[in-house]
């Protein structure tokens, strides 16, 4: 699940920003202007959503689009997921849907963040299965739409399905019900935890380090 989950996220946040990128007044030659006011955008949606720090504190072309290459957020799996939710934030404040296309895209994010949303739910007691696969579902099959309303020119490099997403529906469909929850066996926590203390470490002292680590792992751990 998180091999075929993460090889989609990174499809679907690449595709996204360079939409906004684009929409934002961006050119290929000179990014850093527009790329800097994205930074700052996803920063304001990180503390308008809860997040004790912005995940992207940096951007760079390369990372969203490499030269004649399909987009593709080039983060970690950790820095990508708080992403998502700060893209969703982005979408619905600064560039709500004005036609179908956008609203194709903005349900894209909304449906896979309600996956997390209801994984992140998902306890001993109560059983989120089915909605956790309705929203990937759902998610794979607005991807697809809007591949489909792609100028076909374009469809190569933008809004291209990529083989994690098969992969990814069948664990929704099938091992989902089978083996529970999947962030009882996969290492979503791990690199979660390790993310945001990367974040500790960067905006402290050295020789705090280990005690602000430490603090953070007792708070919300």
């Amino acid at each position: 699940m998180h091999c075929s989950d993460l090889g989609a996220l990174l499809n679907v946040l690449g595709n996204t920003l360079f939409e906004i990128f684009k929409t934002m007044g961006g050119l290929v030659t000179r990014p850093d202007e527009v790329l800097n006011e994205m930074v700052v955008l996803i920063r304001a949606a990180a503390k308008a959503i809860g997040e004790d720090q912005s995940p992207i504190t940096q951007l760079t072309m390369g990372q969203i689009k490499g030269s004649g290459k399909s987009p593709k957020l080039k983060k970690k799996a950790s820095v990508a997921r708080k992403t998502l939710f700060c893209v969703r934030h982005i979408l619905k404040l600064y560039f709500p849907p004005s036609d179908e296309r956008e609203q194709l895209r903005f349900l894209v994010i909304d449906n896979y963040c309600k996956m997390y949303e209801k994984l992140e739910a998902w306890t001993e007691g109560i059983n989120l299965g089915s909605e956790v696969a309705a929203h990937g579902r759902r998610m794979l099959l607005l991807f697809s739409e809007l591949s489909c309303m792609t100028p076909e020119g374009e469809r190569l490099l933008f809004w291209r399905p990529v083989p994690k997403m098969h992969q990814m529906q069948h664990c929704l469909e099938s091992q989902v019900a089978v083996a529970g929850n999947p962030r009882d066996c996969w290492c979503h926590l791990d690199e979660s935890t390790i993310g945001d203390l990367v974040g500790v470490a960067e905006s402290c002292h050295h020789s705090f380090v280990h005690r602000a680590c430490i603090a953070k792992a007792r708070i919300h751990g």
